[in-house]
């Protein structure tokens, strides 16, 4: 009998365990966050390639994002002018290549305007689980004269 409790137990402890990363970088980016670093690098950049010309940098608190189930608020100071919007969100987790090992990789699409890199915490394993920070890196998808680099932390108010 005591057996079966041990295996019971040991079943659910490895069930809970096993909770997909994606579910967990979905319910860590789920919330407020505020802005408290924006790099704005400028150049021409494409998905082929890219001529970077100089960058800038706002530090402290500008702007904010909010993530609901199946929607992004944002708004955040872009030098002299303001970048806000609403929109669908979609996060993609994959497994990339790094030497001899297979990391894991995430990604928000923002609608058909934005796709970013996302970094949480430190970038370590399980650094997606309950994250507090994160980096969220943008990627050219078309012609562009900017791509932004976001610092975020979870606003707990």
């Amino acid at each position: 009998m005591c057996q079966k409790k041990i295996s019971v137990f040991l079943f659910l402890l490895f069930f809970a365990a096993c909770t997909n990363k994606k579910d967990r970088a979905f319910k860590s980016l789920s919330g407020n966050w505020e802005l408290y670093k924006l790099s704005m690098n400028y150049g021409q950049f494409s998905e082929d390639f890219s001529t970077h010309t100089h960058t800038s940098n706002l530090v402290g608190n500008t702007g904010e994002i909010k993530f609901t189930t199946d929607s992004i608020s944002y708004k955040f100071v872009n030098g002299d002018t303001i970048e806000s919007g609403h929109d669908v969100w979609h996060l993609k987790h994959m497994k990339q290549n790094a030497g001899f090992v297979k990391v894991d990789k995430y990604q928000i699409e923002i609608g058909d305007k934005f796709l970013f890199d996302v970094f949480f915490e430190d970038g370590t394993t399980y650094s997606e689980r309950n994250a507090k920070r994160a980096t969220l890196t943008q990627i050219a998808t078309k012609k562009t004269s900017r791509l932004y680099q976001i610092e975020i932390q979870k606003n707990e108010h």
